[in-house]
């Protein structure tokens, strides 16, 4: 999570486990497969198009 190209705040890990954070690497969080279901896609901001 340390390359700054990537531009990415957090992290989820999908595992075999329970839900939980580590707290060595800020950030990152594990969370069972199963939990896929609740991952949504964000929605993009509306685009205004003016008169032509």
């Amino acid at each position: 999570m340390n390359v700054e190209e990537w531009k990415l705040d957090r992290a989820i890990v999908l595992c075999e486990g329970n839900v939980s954070n580590d707290s060595t690497q800020p950030g990152i969080t594990y969370m069972p497969w199963y939990m896929t279901m609740f991952i949504t896609q964000p929605k993009p901001e509306p685009i205004i198009v003016g008169e032509l």
